[in-house]
């Protein structure tokens, strides 16, 4: 049986991994944005660490770093994110950071041992699916209706989604409505949560609203658009 968590804000499931002390997540994403913000990831070796970033350091989490936390805490081992056209690091502010990428030849991680991770990442959806057997699905609808897409690429891309073929049925799926990534879509969003609960005959659950986050100070958002910036003339996403 598929239990379907559901909640507004992406972190509200860092919470209830941490409340279920789950260990050794593997997800398979679909989301415009990496979440994890201030984690550096050596992907030959795959393994993954913390750098200096003074949110994630602190113990700070939203819904940019709950990846973070998760990896670090070894609740997460393994991350295949599919990030779509309007999607991706060079899109993010504050995202990941490859160890191939041009600012990690001066940068070390900071305060955090390496720990596992396999990761993966790329454009399109039907690259990295179907699911694989272990793993559970970790949706964000801004990959289907983010606000740097056009109106009329919603639908299209939802049907591509529930197109896909599904031969290992997750234990778990869970979906951020983040209405603060998405076009005003109205009741689209209740829509696609029933037609997931059909397609996985699951159960859904309503998580409860994670603690007000901190937002970052005007120093931080300088830093994450530097590290931007030199993603943009590094070879490759």
């Amino acid at each position: 049986m598929t239990t379907l968590y559901v909640s507004d804000d992406h972190s509200a499931m860092l919470h209830l991994w941490r409340r279920s002390n789950v260990r050794d997540l593997r997800l398979l994403r679909f989301d415009a944005h990496c979440d994890l913000r201030g984690l550096v990831i050596d992907r030959a070796r795959k393994l993954g660490a913390a750098r200096f970033d003074p949110r994630l350091l602190e113990g700070h989490v939203d819904g940019g770093n709950f990846l973070s936390h998760a990896v670090l805490e070894g609740r997460v081992r393994s991350i295949r994110w599919a990030f779509g056209p309007y999607g991706g690091r060079d899109r993010d502010l504050g995202s990941v950071a490859f160890c191939s990428d041009l600012g990690q030849r001066w940068m070390r991680p900071l305060r955090s041992p390496w720990v596992p991770l396999e990761f993966a990442c790329c454009i399109e959806a039907e690259t990295l699916a179907p699911i694989f057997e272990g793993e559970d699905l970790d949706l964000d609808f801004d990959f289907f209706a983010s606000r740097l897409a056009p109106h009329d690429s919603i639908e299209p891309a939802i049907e591509e989604f529930f197109r896909l073929e599904w031969s290992v049925q997750p234990g778990s799926v869970f979906l951020a409505r983040s209405p603060m990534y998405c076009h005003a879509v109205g009741g689209r969003v209740e829509r696609f949560i029933a037609r997931l609960r059909e397609r996985f005959s699951a159960t859904v659950v309503e998580l409860p609203a994670p603690p007000r986050a901190k937002r970052p100070g005007r120093i931080e958002r300088m830093g994450y658009r530097v590290d931007r910036w030199l993603r943009k003339i590094t070879v490759g996403q």
